[in-house]
């Protein structure tokens, strides 16, 4: 019986953690704004203050009923978490030594853009208190070709310049060429002492 008072008792604790009301950004609090972009890992940093050891921590978002991350009784419950968090979120300091509070999200998707709370509570309290707000923005992949030079151009510009540089180059080699071919034509013509300039010049006197 008395364990079944105990389990009764966890549960309705743990329930009682659930349903509480979503959290609100206070007045005074600016929410810390992050950039990511899709593909990358961000972390979500978050800081406990008191001295007490931490009993939960729940990571949420809004416009989300359930949760980002939730922590109770020292492990991680998977099963409340939203599908598109599960796999992706994990503690940075699982023993959230210093009550180091933050989680790391990897794999960003477009869709992890929102605000996301950080709620703690103490032991023995079924109720707890939003300790960080993030507003997270997650950008689409920089296309590489579009990454600036060194000289400021781009990878794409560099790309395209390069071949009619080449096409320059190759051209302004070919008239050269021609024109030493045809100056060492012109000196051969008027080469002085040219036997056939001389026999030339006879047969014209005769």
């Amino acid at each position: 019986m008395a364990s079944l008072k105990i389990t009764l008792c966890s549960v309705f604790c743990l329930v009682s953690g659930l349903s509480e009301p979503a959290p609100t950004v206070s007045p005074t609090e600016s929410p810390e704004k992050l950039h990511v972009e899709a593909g990358d890992s961000i972390l979500l940093s978050c800081q406990s203050q008191r001295p007490e050891e931490i009993a939960v921590l729940k990571w949420t978002r809004s416009n989300m009923t359930d949760f980002v991350f939730f922590y109770r009784e020292k492990r991680q419950y998977q099963r409340f978490q939203n599908q598109l968090y599960q796999g992706r979120v994990q503690l940075v300091d699982p023993q959230m030594s210093s009550r180091n509070l933050s989680v790391i999200l990897a794999n960003t998707t477009l869709e992890d853009t929102g605000t996301y709370y950080c709620r703690a509570g103490l032991a023995r309290r079924h109720s707890t208190e939003t300790l960080h707000v993030i507003d997270l923005k997650v950008a689409p992949p920089s296309d590489p070709t579009d990454e600036p030079s060194e000289d400021g151009g781009t990878n794409l510009e560099l790309m395209l310049g390069l071949p009619a540089a080449v096409v320059l180059v190759a051209g302004v080699g070919v008239g050269v060429a021609v024109l030493v071919v045809l100056r060492r034509r012109n000196q051969r013509g008027h080469r002085p002492g040219n036997p056939r300039s001389a026999s030339s010049k006879t047969e014209t006197e005769l």
